[in-house]
């Protein structure tokens, strides 16, 4: 399957190793950050992910900086602390390999901070 899953307007993607977020996805998060000053009960959970380009403690510091990335400009933003849950940072993927990209476009959508919502 060549495919990543998830709605791309709940995925910030990241170039390989890079830890920036580039303008679209400082676009994208501007308007999850309008959502949630406008729902103040709730929350968004990221989730981050990195491409299969090294080491597990490599990808992993990979994946932490840019879940950084993406709550401290969330926070830059004006979305309240309380409403940002950093809670899980991957290399490629939990408990079981990734799939296998046979595109280009597949592999640079590996890299990515993943927000879903939910009550607090």
């Amino acid at each position: 399957m060549d495919s990543v899953e998830s709605d791309p307007a709940d995925n910030i993607y990241f170039a390989r190793r890079v830890t920036h977020i580039d303008p679209a996805g400082q676009d994208k998060l501007r308007l999850h950050a309008a959502r949630l000053k406008e729902h103040p009960g709730q929350v968004v959970y990221l989730a981050a992910y990195a491409e299969d380009l090294g080491s597990a403690s490599y990808e992993l510091a990979i994946a932490n900086q840019r879940i950084e990335a993406v709550t401290k400009l969330l926070r830059n933003y004006g979305v309240a602390r309380r409403q940002v849950h950093p809670l899980r940072r991957y290399g490629v993927a939990r408990g079981r390999p990734a799939p296998a990209c046979a595109t280009t476009d597949c592999r640079d959508r590996k890299g990515r901070v993943v927000l879903s919502y939910g009550p607090r």
